[in-house]
């Protein structure tokens, strides 16, 4: 009990340092446009952003316009809508550059503890939902996220897919109390469940993809990442780059050498992040662990793209991830 408490308060020290550090941080030549969270009905739900280039800024006739709606990073329980304005003005700006206006929706969906495990997932479904309807379609829509965020990207869209067939099971079969009202008004007066409408494409960037034993954060790699890790040492040691870790630490432990998490805080987002108590059903759930989603068919009406560093800890779980999207959906590009 002391141990999660302590973890509890060290997020919220987090949250505090993203909040002050990160969000309060200048950045000229943007405009932003505040959505309160009391637009969804989601518990737990925070701000949302619009961020846009200032008008002199933006391409005077443009050949095409989007709208990245962006899921933030923060292990599910810290992070910020506003984080990565840098980030969020250099992507718009070189969009610009070749004729293409962007706009962010940067959305605060619900953060554990205070809101565990399927929260977050049902905000981003809803959250995306009232975007399609603002829009009036999806064609125009990237979703993309880092971390926490990159798991949300896939995990919301396989549920949103599933939801719209009537197929969604484990916890996120049971949306929030408003939701569920509403769904239940629909089905009284005939209606359809509500309809997946695809983006054009998703960015999964750095993604949690699985908390299962066999991730990294778990007992150890499966055999295969574990060859293949090895293998990458073997060529940056060929090369002269930099290996991941050294000494005489078990690869699984080098993983960590140069990333800013720890291997056991895998343990503390599990616990903080799912309802407990939780079981090891629980971590395999698709929309937990997309590692296991069964198809990736019909997700994107374009393209899937993950993005990885090469000396963070999760990049044996990306790997997997990436050719398992392979494997099961060859038809989707990745």
């Amino acid at each position: 009990m002391m141990k999660t408490l302590f973890t509890v308060g060290r997020y919220n020290h987090w949250r505090n340092f993203i909040k002050l550090g990160m969000v309060s941080l200048p950045v000229p030549d943007l405009e932003f446009s505040r959505v309160p969270g009391s637009t969804f009905a989601t518990p737990g739900f925070r701000s949302s952003w619009w961020v846009t280039l200032k008008p002199e800024l933006q391409p005077k006739s443009p050949k095409a316009s989007l709208v990245l709606m962006y899921l933030h990073g923060g292990a599910f329980m810290a992070g910020h809508p506003l984080m990565y304005k840098p980030a969020y003005r250099l992507w718009m700006q070189q969009m610009a550059e070749q004729g293409i206006h962007v706009r962010v929706f940067a959305v605060g969906y619900p953060l554990a503890p205070e809101h565990p495990f399927p929260a977050g997932l049902h905000g981003v479904a809803e959250a995306y939902d009232w975007l399609v309807a603002q829009l009036g379609s999806s064609e125009h829509i990237i979703l993309a996220g880092d971390s926490a965020g990159g798991n949300l990207t896939i995990t919301g869209l396989t549920y949103m897919r599933d939801r719209a067939a009537g197929t969604v099971q484990g916890p996120a079969a049971q949306p929030a109390a408003a939701a569920a009202a509403a769904d239940t008004s629909q089905q009284q007066q005939g209606q359809a469940r509500p309809a997946f409408h695809p983006p054009l494409a998703a960015i999964m960037i750095s993604p949690a993809t699985d908390f299962t034993n066999s991730s990294v954060f778990g007992q150890g790699l499966p055999e295969q990442a574990q060859e293949q890790l090895e293998q990458q040492q073997t060529q940056r040691s060929a090369t002269g780059s930099a290996a991941v870790g050294g000494g005489s630490t078990s690869s699984t432990e080098q993983l960590f050498h140069y990333d800013y998490i720890s291997k056991g805080e895998g343990d503390d987002v599990i616990r903080l992040y799912l309802p407990q108590p939780h079981d090891a059903a629980g971590l395999s759930d698709p929309l937990v662990s997309p590692m296991f989603i069964a198809n990736f068919s019909s997700l994107v009406r374009r393209e899937l793209l993950v993005v990885t560093g090469g000396c963070e800890a999760m990049v044996p779980d990306i790997h997997r991830f990436v050719a398992r999207v392979t494997q099961v959906s060859p038809e989707l590009p990745a």
